[in-house]
């Protein structure tokens, strides 16, 4: 039997539905899992999923509506029957709305619309550390004929809303009310070149991630 999430639009809800399924009476199933990396068509903008072997998922931005929201609705239907979608980290690349406004509304969401549970929990959130506001990126210094982003911050919960733009006060409350698995708040970090240890939650997989971000620092 596979049971999957579909939209019922004459109850404007999501049901359950469960289809009878035999799959060829030769057919083999691999024993051990596969690294999954998933491009969601999530419309304008960017949005991934990586599914270690073990099951660890990382989500890598959201695009700019609810089409990541949608997809996980369906493709984790069997996990949102009972609990939350455990989230091992959310990578933001940069904060353009069409990366991280999808991720909003994500983190926002419920689990069903009869329980009070979020839809994912998330251990780990890791970005770029520039905060929008409403007319500037933060404060810069020339150097060399060039001109530098100085005001980098660690922690987006901890920027005051009179800096940010209205999407990202949406992104900050958001990030306010995002929970682990365990009930406490997720650690957040600004990821620089070379942060490659960001990612040893994956190493007793087997697993290594060599980090190139955008922008670069300098000293």
């Amino acid at each position: 039997k596979l049971g999957r999430r579909e939209w019922d639009d004459t109850k404007k809800a999501y049901d359950q539905v469960i289809y009878q399924c035999l799959p060829p009476e030769k057919v083999t199933f691999r024993e051990k899992p596969l690294l999954k990396f998933r491009v969601v068509d999530v419309g304008q903008g960017d949005g991934a999923i990586v599914e270690s072997p073990a099951g660890a998922l990382v989500l890598i931005d959201g695009g700019e509506e609810t089409h990541l929201r949608r997809y996980l609705n369906a493709s984790f239907s069997h996990v949102l029957k009972t609990k939350p979608i455990a989230c091992a980290a959310i990578v933001v690349s940069h904060g353009d709305a069409d990366h991280y406004k999808g991720l909003t509304d994500l983190a926002a969401a419920q689990r069903s619309a009869t329980s009070a549970d979020p839809m994912i929990t998330a251990e780990r959130v890791y970005h770029n550390g520039i905060a929008k506001g409403s007319t500037s990126l933060g404060a810069t210094k020339k150097a060399n004929g060039h001109t530098y982003l100085t005001e980098l911050h660690d922690d987006i919960r901890d920027v005051p809303d009179a800096k940010l733009n209205g999407p990202f006060q949406k992104w900050k409350a958001a990030l306010l009310a995002l929970r682990t698995a365990s009930g406490k708040k997720p650690k957040m970090r600004r990821l620089a070149w070379g942060d490659d240890d960001a990612f040893d939650f994956l190493a007793a997989e087997g697993i290594t991630v060599t980090f190139l971000p955008t922008p670069l620092a300098e000293a």
